[in-house]
């Protein structure tokens, strides 16, 4: 349930007959043994609730952050990333190919 690309966990609910098929689109997910997987993959604090994906191959999902995540400033992009204030006091750094996108932040 990780994306170690913005270092995030998110949980949502899929029938099992749907995992095949979006795992194909996100490597990273697992099925969860347990009600709050992210938590106990060290994700313990909740962010926010998206909608990933088109069409009718989307998905809703709560996305969670490390305890002591802390917001990023541009002291913390490289050199060829970007600075995305994505929401009031939520930053993260964009890479090159990404946009900033207002409520959610870099996305392809």
């Amino acid at each position: 349930p990780t994306a170690p690309r913005h270092d995030l966990c998110g949980e949502c609910c899929m029938a099992d007959s749907d995992y095949d098929l979006y795992k194909k689109f996100e490597k990273g997910l697992e099925k969860a043994d347990n009600d709050t997987p992210c938590e106990v993959l060290g994700y313990p604090k909740y962010t926010e609730t998206v909608t990933h994906g088109a069409f009718n191959i989307k998905m809703t999902l709560d996305l969670y952050d490390h305890a002591d995540a802390k917001a990023v400033s541009t002291d913390t992009c490289a050199d060829t990333e970007t600075l995305c204030e994505w929401a009031e006091g939520k930053t993260e750094c964009c890479t090159q190919g990404e946009m900033c996108i207002p409520n959610v932040g870099c996305r392809c």
